[in-house]
């Protein structure tokens, strides 16, 4: 169920993107770690959702601010919040 959640805000992050044509791809490893850390019984998926944001979606931002991300460039994000372009 909490991967459901974690794929749903994380698709939405890829359309977002895809506007700008930029594909990104989250690695599984990405998504353990977030639930690993992030996941909180009392809260459920919620501190997840502000993980994706703070986290995810600062640093893709500050990518593409700085033009090191770019459209028609191929991203990968795995565990370590390592973002790996291919152009």
């Amino acid at each position: 169920m909490l991967f459901d959640i974690l794929d749903i805000n994380l698709k939405n992050i890829s359309k977002l993107l895809s506007k700008k044509d930029i594909k990104v791809e989250f690695l599984n490893d990405l998504k353990k770690y977030l639930i690993e850390i992030w996941y909180d019984k009392e809260y459920w998926a919620r501190p997840l959702k502000r993980a994706i944001n703070d986290v995810i979606l600062n640093e893709l931002s500050k990518g593409i601010i700085s033009w090191n991300i770019s459209a028609w460039d191929n991203i990968k994000i795995d565990y370590n919040l390592w973002i790996k372009i291919k152009k």
